[in-house]
């Protein structure tokens, strides 16, 4: 009856068991152990170990916490290459040969016959054969771009040809697939693995949000978590619906989880839900040839969120609270753990920062050379350029002069700061500004659209015109909630876009009877001091024909020395004699 109630556990285990609940009763560890009657014949209890007299122990050194270091840029690059490349020219076919394969097998199994009779793997090659393999062009598609490693026979080769000649084969680029499917959705996301785990067909956004759902078990004390979600790229929504195609065939009926095993294993039967994918996702990346790349690490999934991390930092200047919004976290000091996990993270964040400036700089340049830039700077710097030509001989400039104007023009990386997007000021080190009344850092909040120093982008035209189509829009809105101070506030700002760019402005009047009201108001504004000026003037001028009254001037005779000048103070202190006498006087 033992036996029959610990389902077939094996007869040793259960007299160890028994003895050991003897011995635990005899010693009064168990409370309730019957504890009349003799012990049993056979089960001796078992000697404590006394350890007195013996050294003391000492105490074992503690397991270092992993310290999880984010993907190269090189592995990040190919990886990504790979999987867009796949997603758009082969996952959709693979999953559908795959399916009829999988249905051919099944029918097999239905009528008793093995999977390997020689007649079902004729089969499956031919369902193989029979595909119409095509790139996204409509190209056969006979090698594909990177090397896989797959099974053929009892080895397996790395190779680009295209189809395998196996079912196996096929089998293993599924489960890849999947692999890329995670990897591309964990650095979309940056969230962690259980997250991304707990998706099901519900977390998929069917209204075109990008937004993709899941649950956050970490900090929180609920077992089953809190519901959130996280934005998303168009390429990760694709590699979901692939997803969802792949897991719709394994997982078993009524169920809803997306990532699914897709192998057959002790605890986890194929179709249900995947528990780790760090092991699939060091799998396929050894498959694709990309260990190496992986910085010499294993590929773990957590190494995602480290990666996103990274790549914010570097790219984002609110990084620290757009990772906490992201990652879901509630310390900063969290995120920092995540921005800084590389060790020479510091030097790398400058390093960008300076190709950043010079890229940016050099793109300057070539707007003004193309007279596509705008703001007061564009034309004294187009001047400068011409005459820094000139003096080295040269009509265009190459990356060597480009650098060396770059460092000329802003005294090595130090004066020229992006005020906006697409908006540079070219303010030099000590030099005076507007923004700032005097000498000093540009302030950004105080930039002006008629400042000498601003240098207005080619990219920042398109902005323009949209922004003024938005606050366009918005003027309207307030207008017809009565709201006037607001609409003022908003007529001033369509008034300094109006400014930056002539051709804008011309195409913004000709469609918009508000814009140029705005504009018109404002001329008339500008023409209306001048107008009182120059008639003020007019009236305080005298005739033509009369000449203005004025000192008699006298012209010194021949041989005689002109008189002496006074100082101002000397006049001053004659008058004053002069007068005192005259009070003194009857």
């Amino acid at each position: 009856m033992i036996e029959a109630e610990f389902n077939g556990t094996s007869p040793r285990f259960l007299e160890t068991m028994k003895r050991n609940l003897e011995d635990l009763g005899c010693r009064g560890i168990l409370s309730d152990y019957p504890t009349k009657g003799k012990m049993p014949v056979g089960s001796d209890p078992i000697p404590e170990n006394i350890r007195c007299g013996e050294p003391a122990q000492k105490a074992k050194p503690q397991k270092k916490p992993r310290h999880f270091l984010p993907f190269p840029d090189r592995f990040v690059t190919e990886l990504m290459q790979f999987t867009l490349w796949f997603h758009g020219n082969l996952a959709e076919q693979l999953i559908e040969c795959w399916i009829q394969l999988k249905h051919a097998t099944e029918k097999a199994r239905e009528r008793g016959i093995s999977t390997g009779n020689p007649r079902i793997v004729k089969k499956r090659h031919a369902i193989i054969e029979a595909m119409d393999w095509r790139d996204v062009d409509g190209n056969p598609l006979q090698s594909l771009p990177w090397p896989i490693r797959l099974r053929e026979g009892l080895a397996s080769v790395s190779s680009t040809s295209w189809p395998p000649r196996e079912a196996r084969a096929i089998n293993q680029m599924i489960s890849i697939l999947q692999a890329l499917n995670f990897c591309i959705v964990a650095l979309c996301t940056g969230a962690r693995m259980g997250e991304v785990l707990s998706a099901t067909d519900a977390s998929i956004d069917s209204a075109g949000e990008g937004r993709y759902g899941g649950r956050t078990f970490k900090l929180y004390d609920e077992e089953e978590g809190k519901e959130r979600d996280w934005p998303l790229h168009p390429a990760a929504e694709k590699a979901l619906l692939l997803q969802k195609q792949i897991a719709s065939v394994l997982r078993p009926p009524h169920a809803n989880h997306l990532w699914v095993t897709t192998t057959d294993r002790e605890t986890t039967p194929v179709g249900s839900q995947m528990p780790d994918f760090s092991g699939a996702i060091a799998s396929a990346v050894d498959q694709l040839g990309m260990t190496e790349l992986a910085g010499g690490a294993r590929a773990h999934a957590h190494r995602w969120r480290h990666t996103v991390g990274r790549l914010v930092a570097l790219a984002i200047v609110e990084a620290p609270a757009v990772l906490m919004d992201l990652f879901g976290h509630r310390d900063p000091e969290m995120t920092l753990t995540y921005m800084l996990s590389k060790p020479d993270f510091a030097k790398e964040v400058m390093e960008v920062a300076e190709e950043v400036f010079y890229a940016l700089a050099g793109e300057a340049i070539s707007d003004v050379e193309n007279g596509v830039a705008g703001g007061s700077a564009a034309a004294t710097l187009a001047k400068g350029l011409e005459a820094f030509r000139m003096q080295r001989g040269i009509e265009r400039f190459d990356v060597e002069t480009l650098r060396e104007a770059i460092e000329i023009l802003t005294f090595g990386g130090r004066s020229w700061q992006m005020i906006r997007p697409g908006v540079l000021c070219t303010k030099q080190l000590g030099e005076f500004g507007p923004c700032t009344k005097g000498r000093g850092e540009p302030d950004p909040g105080a930039c002006r659209t008629s400042c000498g120093h601003r240098l207005e982008m080619a990219r920042a035209r398109d902005h323009c015109e949209q922004s003024i189509d938005v606050l366009l829009r918005e003027l309207a809105a307030a207008e017809a909630e009565g709201a006037e101070m607001v609409a003022a506030s908003i007529e001033g700002q369509i008034l300094a876009h109006l400014k930056r760019w002539d051709d804008v402005r011309e195409r913004i009047l000709a469609r918009s009877d508000v814009a140029r009201r705005i504009w018109t108001s404002r001329q008339d504004a500008m023409e209306a001091p001048c107008t009182a000026r120059s008639a003020e003037a007019t009236k305080a001028s005298p005739p033509q024909d009369e000449k203005p009254r004025g000192k008699k001037r006298i012209t010194p005779e021949p041989g005689s020395k002109p008189p002496k000048r006074k100082s101002s103070a000397t006049s001053r202190r004659t008058t004053a004699c002069t007068l005192s006498r005259k009070a003194s006087s009857p």
